[in-house]
């Protein structure tokens, strides 16, 4: 069976690569012979210690717009409600003889229609907020009776919040592109250098079978895929309550950057020439998400059994 090196195309696997070989460089058994020159093991230290760093920076950077995005997509959706109810509470008042009619333009809302203006965006929330928070205060400074159920005191406060989210969540997205920049203007050196690992590995581990020279490069973090077959990482994915299949779950294969979802069964598969550390990633609503670390071995298919634990 034929093998060919499978060099890292995204900026994870890249990160992989560098990762384990510097490890496996800095735990080496005193009586192991290192298979890398010092020079190249000085650019790991280097050129790879940096990469590391900026990677770690820009996930880091991914997961607090990540969570800010959240926070500002439920802030909306509770704005959302304050203003349509407002219009709807606002045109009852209007029924009742509360409010005159023509109090409608103090919002920019139609005098004909009481329709709920359209909210589906993230401007038309703010811009109705506006409208709301500068209408209501003209109104009631000519008289007009103030609104109850919500006040517009109650709304401020919320969309405040909104608008608050929404410039942290704006500030943490340019904070996480600059990092990825960062990362991606480093991939044609580290490209270089993982290159460079790889080769000198291959050089020094020539005189093995080839079976112990693919295991002890996989050691460095070199991958192997076969170009003859594949083999099939597959499972099944429980729940950990009641150890019933999960249906539906999301499965993530992160070094080939492929997903799928579990069946009515619960099962998963893929079918890879992948060889090598693998990193599966579960998740499903309502459930923690896992991350499991499979060993991919030739010629031997890969079977998983995950757990997913409930919320409380």
């Amino acid at each position: 069976m034929a093998y060919r090196r499978y060099f890292p195309i995204s900026n994870s696997s890249r990160y992989a690569a560098i990762e384990v070989a510097k490890r496996k460089a800095a735990h080496l058994a005193p009586d192991e012979d290192k298979p890398i020159t010092p020079a190249t093991e000085s650019r790991l230290n280097s050129v790879g210690a940096q990469y590391l760093a900026a990677y770690e920076e820009a996930t880091t950077a991914l997961a607090k717009q990540t969570k800010a995005t959240e926070a500002a997509v439920t802030i909306r959706g509770v704005v959302k409600v304050y203003i349509s109810h407002f219009v709807q509470v606002f045109n009852f008042g209007i029924e009742r003889e509360k409010y005159p009619l023509q109090d409608r333009s103090f919002y920019g809302l139609s005098i004909n229609s009481g329709l709920v203006p359209s909210l589906n965006t993230e401007s038309e929330i703010v811009q109705w907020g506006n409208s709301i928070i500068k209408g209501d205060a003209e109104r009631t400074a000519m008289g007009g009776a103030p609104m109850a159920n919500p006040s517009t005191a109650e709304f401020k406060v919320v969309f405040e919040e909104m608008i608050q989210l929404i410039q942290t969540q704006s500030s943490l997205k340019n904070a996480y592109d600059k990092a990825q920049e960062k990362v991606n203007g480093m991939n044609e050196a580290v490209d270089k250098l993982i290159l460079r690992i790889w080769n000198e590995i291959n050089t020094f581990y020539d005189d093995h079978e080839a079976a112990s020279r693919r295991r002890k490069a996989r050691e460095w973090g070199v991958v192997f895929v076969s170009t003859d077959t594949s083999n099939i990482v597959g499972g099944n994915v429980l729940n950990l309550a009641d150890d019933k299949a999960i249906a539906g779950a999301l499965v993530s294969f992160k070094e080939i950057e492929a997903q799928t979802t579990t069946d009515s069964n619960g099962r998963f598969s893929f079918k890879t020439d992948y060889m090598g550390e693998a990193t599966i990633t579960v998740e499903k609503i309502g459930f923690e998400p896992e991350t499991y670390m499979v060993d991919i071995e030739e010629d031997r298919n890969t079977n998983l059994k995950a757990h997913l634990s409930p919320k409380e």
